[in-house]
């Protein structure tokens, strides 16, 4: 039982997503600088993934906590809406989590305490009033931003790949998180207004779409600045093709609005992003 209760409070912090937007901080000084000064700023560093990591996994926390009502249509499986972690629990882990996060920020110096505290008012306002909001996309992809807004500060680089990296970050969240909101479009009515809801499924389809093609479009600009070298070509290709292959699904599938088609969607855009990343870090080797 107590496994159990362990593992669902790890759940809640959703894991992959978490330590995929710090493994983003630690690695952007690399990509954008391609080296890092291994004293004062990779202690730094270190300090500002862990509490970045800490930040984003107690807004995770506190994400399924306002979500509750949403969860109980959307997803009834999950730890809180089932009860294996009651409504006050989770709050009070994600509150712990986001304070020591805020916590260990003290010991970097003041320009990132700043950003840290920026970002989780962000995300916090977010839980509580702007997730109602059609905006909502937007403020999810400029909150992911500060994963390479934290990671370029630390070293105070701010260049080409820096802005290139920026914008696939936002746009490829604002896209997964549409895909996000057509799936949970049942759980949503009552609760909340998002782009499926405002414009229609097909039109948030074609949105989506859209912006996976943009990022097709932008992403040999690394290499044909001289910015990125072969590796990079190699990996992003593939992420274009998958991409191209999830407007296909959803081109072929147009006039449906299955959930099980949705979530396979947002897998494939989560699997393009990962891959990017790792282009990312490669192409600058």
């Amino acid at each position: 039982m107590q496994s159990n209760k362990f593992k669902a409070y790890i759940t809640l912090t959703r894991p992959f997503n978490t330590f995929l937007l710090m493994l983003i901080v630690l690695m952007t000084p690399y990509i954008i600088g391609n080296k890092i000064d291994f004293n004062h700023a990779q202690f730094n560093l270190f300090l500002t993934t862990l509490s970045f990591g800490c930040i984003s996994a107690g807004s995770y926390v506190l994400n399924d906590y306002y979500d509750i009502n949403i969860d109980k249509i959307n997803k009834p499986n999950k730890s809180i809406p089932m009860g294996v972690i009651s409504l006050i629990e989770a709050k009070r882990f994600g509150t712990i989590l986001i304070c020591l996060g805020i916590l260990i920020s003290l010991f970097i110096n003041l320009s990132i305490i700043i950003l840290l505290v920026i970002y989780t008012l962000i995300l916090q306002l977010y839980n509580m009033k702007y997730k109602k909001s059609i905006f909502k996309n937007i403020i999810i992809g400029v909150a992911c931003s500060f994963s390479i807004v934290l990671g370029a500060s630390v070293i105070n680089k701010f260049n080409s790949i820096f802005l290139i990296f920026l914008i696939f970050i936002i746009i490829f969240t604002i896209s997964i998180e549409i895909y996000k909101d057509i799936e949970d479009i049942d759980g949503d009515r009552s609760c909340t207004n998002t782009i499926p809801l405002h414009l229609g499924t097909k039109t948030a389809m074609c949105i989506s779409s859209f912006l996976l093609i943009l990022i097709i479009i932008l992403s040999p600009i690394l290499y044909c600045l001289g910015l990125m070298n072969l590796n990079y070509v190699l990996i992003i290709f593939s992420v274009d093709i998958l991409l191209l292959y999830c407007i296909y699904i959803g081109i072929l599938n147009f006039k449906t609005e299955h959930k099980k088609l949705f979530r396979k969607m947002q897998k494939l855009c989560k699997i393009c992003m990962t891959l990017a990343f790792l282009g990312l870090i490669l192409g600058r080797i």
